[in-house]
């Protein structure tokens, strides 16, 4: 960046002619010229600036695009802290756990950090959860009951008794055919 050279003023002349004298010397002054070259560079790297943080702005928004992406294409990754959370709780308190039976509210008392429990069993079923959890399978949409009895009695060798048998036994048809 060039210097802008600045001068002492000892005399200088007012707008009336006047002469104007300073002891032992006056306000500085810089040439018009070199005024103009400094601030052009200042005015330059504000642009650059500014263009710099609009750029910056851009690849935020492309990476909060991106995260996004990965959100709906990672069902895991969709829930919210708070939900693991929640359904953990629950079923730390429905359940019948070895050597300690069914638990109270107390054992659910959080640690220090806020992020993890005070009791060391619950804790350790805390982090084995967030380490092996298992995912919810989406819910898949299935055929009402005639709908699923009458699929069935399309198969050679199926009547009513046994299509009513075979949905007995869990056999439900679904509607939607899952994407693997």
């Amino acid at each position: 960046m060039s210097e802008v050279h600045r001068y002492k003023v000892v005399k200088m002349l007012s707008e009336d002619g006047n002469r104007i004298s300073y002891d032992p010397h006056g306000p500085e002054v810089v040439l018009a010229s070199a005024f103009d070259g400094a601030t052009r560079l200042f005015l330059d790297a504000a642009e650059r600036a500014v263009a710099s943080e609009r750029r910056e702005k851009e690849l935020q928004q492309r990476l909060t695009e991106a995260d996004q992406q990965i959100d709906l294409l990672s069902p895991r990754h969709t829930e919210q802290p708070e939900g693991k959370r929640e359904r953990f709780e629950k079923w730390v308190m429905a359940t019948n756990h070895p050597v300690y039976g069914f638990l109270d509210g107390r054992s659910l008392a959080r640690g220090d950090d806020r992020t993890g429990y005070a009791d060391e069993y619950v804790q350790g079923l805390w982090v084995a959860y967030l380490a092996f959890g298992v995912e919810q399978p989406e819910p898949v949409a299935v055929a009402s009951r005639d709908e699923s009895i009458a699929w069935l009695k399309r198969i050679d060798g199926i009547g009513q008794n046994r299509a009513e048998l075979i949905y007995s036994m869990g056999f439900r048809r679904h509607t939607e055919v899952p994407q693997s």
